[in-house]
């Protein structure tokens, strides 16, 4: 498990990932990739910046949805390509752990269960 360490801003360290993702919100949708994820939020890159909804902006309440899970929270900065998420409320441990196996599952690697 990859995790970044937690910046000034950030109250919880970031597990990398790589998989496909969707962001909803009354602005419109968007597909593309879940970067990271912590219990408190997620970084989110967009497929197609050209068609990203104009009111999708900081401060805005989405959904986030990947794999088999989902979770509500509030776009805190945008860029170009990415935009942070604060989720409200935080996702359990139990996902950021399946997460993380999914995201290993789709890179080819098996968890190793030998203990």
């Amino acid at each position: 498990m990859i995790l970044r360490q937690a910046g000034c801003r950030r109250q919880r360290r970031r597990m990398s990932a790589r998989l496909p993702a969707s962001v909803h919100s009354t602005a419109g949708s968007l597909s593309g990739m879940l970067l990271d994820l912590s219990l408190g939020g997620a970084r989110f890159r967009v497929a197609d910046t050209a068609n990203r909804p104009q009111a999708l902006q900081a401060g805005r309440d989405v959904m986030l949805k990947w794999d088999r899970f989902q979770a509500m929270g509030t776009i805190r900065w945008i860029s170009r390509e990415a935009f942070g998420l604060e989720f409200d409320p935080s996702i359990t441990p139990k996902v950021l752990i399946a997460t993380r196996e999914q995201d290993d599952a789709n890179a080819g690697y098996l968890p190793d269960r030998r203990s």
